[in-house]
């Protein structure tokens, strides 16, 4: 039975025999010609893009009306299907909302939206989506890898008039 630090061994050999072989040296998952020196500013470059996409995608889960204060007692636990469909660039996130029966219709119908403006830094995000009767939501919390959680507030004419939270994870 071979141990830990001989199979490392045993791997690191192999790695360096086919890199010797192939005439390219690597950086990651980049290949350098021979001879070639690595472009490291490229290689953080891509790594910081790669970053930068951090909630780039599709984003399902539902969202929940708080009773009380905020929200009219006709949409206390209001529940909807929510969609977010993000792209992130350095930092700031645009995109689009659906909305669809949860165990309540849609605030004012409204089963569309439009991201327009958002950031993300460090895993928080502070979305802000435009409704067709005009209303705004603001969206806010915490992403990390495959889940979004946090709270939202909605206003129109100045004033708030739904309040809840949300919950999504990362569409496969």
């Amino acid at each position: 039975m071979i141990g830990n630090r001989a199979l490392t061994v045993l791997i690191a050999a192999v790695v360096i025999a086919l890199t010797a072989t192939s005439g390219h040296s690597y950086v990651g998952n980049y290949a350098v010609a021979p001879g070639g020196t690595p472009n490291l500013g490229n290689l953080w470059k891509v790594a910081a893009e790669q970053g930068a996409a951090g909630i780039s995608g599709m984003w399902q889960g539902m969202s929940q009306a708080y009773c009380g204060a905020g929200t009219p007692a006709s949409r206390c636990n209001a529940v909807q299907k929510i969609t977010l469909d993000l792209r992130q660039t350095n930092g700031k996130v645009t995109g689009s909302y659906t909305c669809a029966y949860g165990n309540m219709v849609c605030r004012n119908l409204n089963t569309t939206g439009k991201v327009v403006s958002g950031e993300h830094r460090s895993g928080n995000a502070t979305i802000r989506v435009l409704m067709p009767d005009g209303s705004t939501c603001r969206f806010g919390g915490r992403f990390t890898g495959q889940t979004g959680i946090g709270n939202y507030v909605c206003y129109s004419g100045g004033r708030q008039i739904e309040r809840g939270t949300f919950r999504l994870s990362r569409a496969m």
